[in-house]
């Protein structure tokens, strides 16, 4: 087990003007104990933060250890890693726990959704259906406002 000085955890915070600021992960390095460690980041993102945390982890430290070592959910008031989804770059991974991490890898960890997506796609297309009819019946109940222009030659032979 590693302890805290065996890493480099300093947060990457949010500036508040466009994203996150990231740190750069390093090469392979070693520790103070002449172990090579592997460079990998740590991401977990609300509404209104967004923190990258460089790690440097030893080789065969899975998703969740990497997680663990970073203490990220100090940053974060209600993040509970035992239960949130865990993933490599965009992809998520069914068991955080076996996972392990090569150099340069980011472990992301994701909040859960609060509303279904089809759901959301259902509402809108209903909405959208409703805006049609509602459309349609509005120009059905206008009169035709066509005018025809009445010919005024016929029944009008010469005689």
């Amino acid at each position: 087990m590693m302890s805290d000085s065996d890493s480099e955890t300093q947060p990457q915070a949010d500036s508040g003007k466009g994203g996150p600021v990231q740190a750069q992960a390093e090469p392979l390095e070693t520790n103070k104990l002449n172990q090579p460690t592997l460079a990998v980041e740590v991401a977990y993102a609300t509404p209104e933060k967004q923190l990258i945390l460089p790690v440097r982890v030893l080789p065969g430290t899975t998703l969740f250890d990497a997680v663990v070592q970073s203490k990220i959910w100090h940053q974060f008031e209600g993040l509970d890693i035992d239960s949130a989804p865990m993933g490599v770059f965009g992809k998520p991974e069914r068991k955080p726990k076996e996972r392990v991490l090569e150099d340069g890898d980011r472990v992301e960890i994701y909040r859960p959704l609060l509303v279904d997506p089809k759901e959301v796609r259902k509402r809108r297309a209903a909405k959208a259906a409703e805006e049609k009819a509602s459309q349609e019946k509005t120009s059905e109940a206008k009169p035709d406002t066509k005018e025809t222009k009445p010919d005024g030659d016929e029944g009008q032979q010469g005689a």
